[in-house]
């Protein structure tokens, strides 16, 4: 994963490290793997996914949604009010 700080550091489509593919822009459900809880759902959110090998950048604002939503899982696990 990688973080994209504002929308004037990524082209309209770049291309992607790991394959060579073209990026495209997503905007729809989003779950992401984390080691410790598993599959933690994001809900709807923008992001780019290449179109070879499925490697996916993140906007920042995107990083806020997955950083809530991993809060979130954590709290739900202990028992703790969302």
């Amino acid at each position: 994963m990688i973080l994209i700080k504002s929308p004037e550091m990524v082209p309209t489509y770049p291309q992607c490290g790991e394959c060579g593919g073209t990026f495209v822009s997503k905007h729809q459900a989003l779950s992401i793997e984390d080691d410790e809880l598993g599959t933690v759902r994001v809900g709807i959110a923008p992001y780019l996914a290449c179109d070879g090998c499925g490697e996916h950048l993140y906007p920042f604002d995107t990083w806020g949604l997955i950083d809530d939503a991993i809060d979130r899982e954590r709290r739900q696990r202990e028992g703790a009010p969302c």
